[in-house]
């Protein structure tokens, strides 16, 4: 979505070999790279991570998701690790072993918008 803003590539005129639009599951970063400062247009980002690169099976197989203050990461099988980001350059601690009544709900949103945002990936990579 960054490179079609910065060519002035008009994705709703694009279609697939099949002619269905191409959709992109990403948003242009160019109004962050303007201003780094501006406040976020959603509220968590979500990023696989997978090793080595090609088709599986893969030796790394995990999801990250976070919001300002929190982060989740899951690996393929449901193995979780969760971080309070803030005041932090780094991840920190994994907070899992003793979430208090703050970290547990964010803890839970997370993890469900997680697995939204993978359902919707994988419903994507089946329509085509």
């Amino acid at each position: 979505a960054t490179v079609a803003e910065i060519a002035a590539v008009d994705l709703a005129g694009l279609r697939r070999a099949d002619g269905g639009p191409v959709v992109l599951d990403g948003q242009s970063l160019l109004p962050f790279l303007r201003d780094p400062d501006a406040p976020s247009e959603r509220a968590t980002v979500y990023q696989d991570f997978f090793g080595p690169n090609g088709d599986g099976p893969y030796r790394r197989d995990q999801a990250a998701i976070r919001d300002e203050r929190w982060k989740l990461l899951r690996d393929a099988e449901g193995g979780d690790e969760f971080f309070d980001l803030r005041g932090r350059v780094d991840d920190g601690p994994d907070l899992l072993g003793a979430l208090d009544a703050e970290q547990r709900p964010a803890y839970e949103r997370l993890g469900a918008e997680l697995e939204r945002t993978k359902q919707a990936l994988e419903a994507d990579r089946r329509a085509g």
